[in-house]
């Protein structure tokens, strides 16, 4: 089996520090680039990460922005240490998924490392895939891009494909293919109202440990597991 791991907001709460330091570095740098106030300029992040997923990828089309400039000026996060809290007990989750175990983020490599490092999971993973890697016949295609899976599962060898996520329309490209996915429900969406599943959806787990007891069962059974069981 080879399980896909998101990284933000599925192994750590990125939505209470992180996250919302990474926009407000991108509108400035929107802001810069266009030379736009910043209110305009945070329209324009969030408008091209609804219409492409991901903010760079609008820059790259209609600014010809340079994508490794923007990466690393918007991921500096000089407190990450502090903004990262670890769980003790991720790592041995981890490490008890059979099969490859590869982290998968549209965000950038130096960035994910740092974030696993502070973790403690570097380790755990046989391997990374960060946005660095997702360039495919020239042109940058990371989640939920649907040239991307087809490119990754040719990289893998594996009977099943799992993917571990929290962003649900990652998770609809994905099943799409017949992979199996578990939705790592964000910080604070059920207190917004957003309560069940979507149909595309194998499961819904409230963390990550959950998460891993569905992927074990799953693993010896072929079965997805109850809903039930996972959201005692």
């Amino acid at each position: 089996m080879c399980w896909w791991i998101d990284l933000d907001n599925t192994l750590h709460d990125a939505s209470r520090y992180i996250l919302p330091e990474i926009d407000r570095s991108m509108t400035h740098y929107v802001a810069q680039t266009l030379q736009v106030d910043s209110e305009l300029a945070s329209t324009v992040r969030h408008d091209y990460w609804i219409r492409y997923g991901a903010t760079l990828l609008g820059l790259v089309k209609h600014h010809d922005v340079d994508a490794q400039d923007f990466l690393d000026r918007t991921h500096v996060l000089p407190d990450l240490q502090r903004q990262v809290v670890p769980n003790p007990r991720m790592r041995g989750l981890l490490q008890q998924l059979p099969g490859h175990r590869i982290l998968l983020t549209n965000a950038p490599l130096q960035y994910a490392r740092r974030v696993m490092q502070h973790l403690g999971i570097a380790k755990a993973f046989h391997a990374v895939v960060a946005i660095d890697h997702m360039w495919i016949h020239g042109h940058l295609r990371p989640k939920p891009s649907p040239l991307l899976w087809p490119y990754l599962r040719r990289q893998v060898a594996a009977r099943r494909h799992v993917l571990f996520e929290d962003t649900l329309v990652h998770l609809k490209q994905v099943r799409s293919r017949r992979m199996h996915t578990a939705w790592i429900v964000p910080p604070g969406a059920v207190a917004r109202g957003r309560a069940g599943r979507p149909a595309f959806v194998d499961s819904k787990v409230k963390h990550f440990a959950q998460a891993r007891a569905w992927a074990m069962r799953l693993a010896q059974t072929g079965q997805p597991g109850s809903r039930r069981t996972l959201m005692r």
